[in-house]
């Protein structure tokens, strides 16, 4: 709904700064005109998240419930992120990888959280 706020407020962490980074550096070398398509398609699947669809997601194995992900469906960027507080109040991104890639273990994603 337009002009609503937010039920979840979003952190990124820095490896999340840094995959959209690699993300963006990708498609400028490989397709620039969908840059922005695909760079609009994971924002959004973020905002989704943070529009009280956190809960969804699926857990990362080995990791406390509060870790979980989701995966942007038109690209297949996968969306790794905790969920804060109990009840929720906001979500941190920790990593965004394609699909394709090999999946990270569950230290990093601590870590980086």
């Amino acid at each position: 709904m337009p002009g609503r706020n937010r039920v979840l407020s979003i952190g990124w962490s820095s490896r999340a700064i840094g995959d959209l980074t690699r993300i963006e550096s990708y498609w400028l070398g490989q397709n620039p005109a969908i840059l922005p398509s695909v760079l609009q398609a994971i924002l959004a699947r973020v905002t989704w998240i943070g529009d009280d669809h956190a809960s969804i997601g699926s857990p990362v194995p080995e990791l406390p419930t509060t870790y979980r992900s989701q995966l942007e469906r038109a690209y297949g960027y996968k969306v790794s992120y905790r969920v804060n507080g109990d009840p929720p109040t906001s979500v941190t991104i920790i990593t965004i990888r394609h699909a394709m890639q090999r999946p990270l273990s569950p230290s990093p994603i601590r870590r980086y959280s």
